[in-house]
């Protein structure tokens, strides 16, 4: 990517001046909820709503009947007006100067009908060589540090996340549930049926963002295959690129034709493509989330073989398949890590080969430190997997007179360390167990505190496997293909 191309994208992201076209008071109409969210988000730049039969303001701004009639400069415009009225709001935005539109205005392409177009093809040929198009339909753009984007309650936190969505339902819920679960994004783009600026043209920029550490994408359909790959294999040499592919089945490869008009091709095409270039396939956005996670908090494997330790034999024996079934590998601990394990655990009611089977004994939080340090001394794993019984220790502890809080305090307090001691990748998992709301209320609270001490909590056996698979992935891809 040269200077040039950089420096026009940053206009994007980072707009001196934004025009909300088709905005009114009636937040249900038009774009004039992309205008409520900027006020929200307090974004610093000029803000000029714009209606063509706007008298006075419009959400307490002074309002102009056409973009051309505002002194300032404008990057980016927002447009939600009616799609046989875009050409001449576009044509506005050309004469304007205006390097960015953004359509959220649907009605193009995505109806696959002659009409729709027809009239996507014309605003593609009227913007060619004058101005760069973001859509139709989709929600634009978001970045943190510039408090640019589709919803008053974005984060405005600055995070190294990038994500690029062909679904803006995508982009936002993403946004939202990265943020809940304690990961902030630098940008993100909506950017619907790809008329002009497409999954390549982001995954450029945001390859080369400083800001952003790894690259998320949602993509129903590439538009140019080639195009795609060899920046999607530039980009994995540079950071982890995550790719959630929707449809993946006949009947998913029919829903996208009809949500952004994307082709979205034979989903092994997909899986020889992350083989090639590195990037890697997950199923949804929770495993996205998951995955990173990882990536932020935990050193890369160095192979599959895996420690795992559980708190009650049924679930050693549930969480071994589990494992096994995905691809980690559970070896037996050397006869000197038994011994040692011996001295925390009683012979009576554990088991210490792998799966390590801690019963009560693992609840106690210094115990957790023990054996998780004994263990990630031997020679033969390359990461531990520790899971948790939150039920059987909340109602517990109150039985015998403890305080919750204490045992919770330690118990962070334990992990933090324990992760802190070893160089192996430790995953934590804490699948909810009960629909008690005391005992899930204190699972969300604990996962967010453990994260402050650097411990990624995954809601499953499944998911912390699946991260640390993905993990592995990278790193025997990256070493596949260092120089």
């Amino acid at each position: 990517m040269d200077n040039d191309y950089r420096e026009n994208m940053n206009r994007l992201f980072y707009p001196r001046g934004i025009a909300v076209i088709g905005a009114s008071d009636n937040f249900a109409r038009g774009s004039s909820m992309f205008l409520y969210s900027l006020i929200g988000l307090k974004y610093p730049g000029g803000l000029y709503p714009v209606n063509i039969v706007a008298d006075g303001t419009i959400m307490g701004l002074p309002a102009y009947k056409r973009v051309t009639d505002i002194a300032g400069p404008v990057d980016y415009a927002i447009i939600g007006v009616p799609a046989p009225i875009t050409r001449e709001v576009l044509a506005d935005c050309i004469q304007k100067g205006v390097p960015y539109a953004h359509f959220f205005t649907a009605g193009f392409k995505e109806l696959q009908t002659e009409e729709g177009e027809r009239l996507e093809r014309e605003l593609v040929d009227m913007a060619r060589g004058k101005i760069r198009l973001i859509g139709p339909n989709c929600m634009g753009v978001y970045c943190s540090e510039a408090r640019v984007g589709f919803d008053a309650n974005h984060p405005t936190e600055p995070g190294e996340v990038a994500f690029i969505s062909q679904s803006g339902g995508h982009a936002i819920n993403f946004i939202r549930c990265a943020a809940e679960r304690g990961l902030t994004l630098s940008k993100a783009v909506s950017y619907g049926n790809a008329s002009d600026l497409s999954s390549s043209d982001f995954l450029e920029y945001f390859a080369e963002d400083p800001k952003s550490a790894v690259v998320g994408i949602y993509i129903e359909g590439a538009k140019e295959g080639r195009s795609f790959f060899e920046t999607l294999k530039k980009a994995a040499r540079n950071k982890p690129v995550i790719i959630w592919k929707g449809g993946r089945t006949a009947a998913g490869t029919h829903a996208a034709s009809g949500h952004t008009g994307a082709l979205a091709g034979s989903f092994d095409i997909w899986k020889g493509m992350s083989k090639q270039t590195g990037a890697v396939l997950v199923n949804d956005s929770d495993e996205m989330i998951d995955l990173m996670l990882g990536l932020k908090y935990l050193p890369l494997p160095k192979g599959l073989n895996t420690a795992l330790v559980c708190t009650g034999g049924g679930n050693s024996v549930v969480a071994s398949d589990q494992c096994n079934e995905l691809g980690l590998k559970l070896p037996p601990l050397a006869d000197d890590i038994q011994r040692e394990l011996l001295t925390i655990l009683r012979e009576a009611g554990t088991i210490r080969k792998n799966p390590v089977d801690a019963s009560a004994h693992g609840i106690i939080p210094h115990n957790v430190v023990r054996i998780v340090e004994i263990i990630e001394r031997a020679p033969n794993i390359d990461c531990v997997l520790f899971t948790y019984q939150l039920y059987f220790l909340v109602r517990n502890l109150k039985r015998i007179g403890i305080s919750l809080d204490d045992a919770l305090d330690h118990l962070i307090a334990a992990l933090g360390n324990a992760k802190n001691n070893v160089s192996k990748p430790l995953a934590f998992a804490l699948a909810r167990d009960s629909d008690e709301l005391e005992v899930e209320e204190v699972r969300l609270t604990l996962k967010e505190r453990l994260l402050k001490v650097g411990v990624p909590a995954f809601d499953s056996v499944r998911a912390a496997s699946l991260a640390l698979i993905r993990m592995n992935q990278l790193r025997e891809y990256r070493e596949r293909n260092s120089p």
